[in-house]
């Protein structure tokens, strides 16, 4: 992956909504990648001028990669502006894909990453 890092951070500070804001704001063109310390593999997002137009993470591909990230509660991203090298496969507007994915995350359809509840307990305790 090549492009020069703009933008990081922890999604506990900057949600992934957050960071579809700033991006598409920006028109922003290049790959979002976001790792967790719960999982072997990084998620990756492409954006051309501020749209998410694919997406990877283990073997889901396009917007089904992209709503699965947005259950990663805990992690860092990076995005690295350049150009990107995937096929357009996703349609849907960004404002559309963080809706959707945010109910559907309410809803219990999109399965969160991040510390188990004793984890977190025990952080706090």
């Amino acid at each position: 992956m090549s492009g020069r890092s703009v933008l990081g951070g922890d999604l506990g500070f900057i949600s992934l909504a957050d960071c579809f804001q700033i991006l598409g704001g920006n028109n922003s063109t290049g790959t979002l990648e976001i790792t967790s310390p719960y999982l072997s593999s990084p998620g990756r997002i492409y954006f051309v001028d501020g749209n998410p137009v694919n997406g990877e993470h283990f073997s889901a591909v396009g917007i089904d990669a992209i709503y699965s990230l947005f259950g990663w509660l805990d992690g860092k991203f990076e995005f690295l502006a350049g150009q990107v090298q995937v096929d357009r496969v996703v349609d849907h507007s960004r404002m559309e894909i963080v809706l959707d994915a945010l109910r559907m995350l309410d809803d219990g359809l999109i399965q969160k990453v991040g510390p188990t509840n004793s984890e977190a307990m025990a952080v706090l305790g």
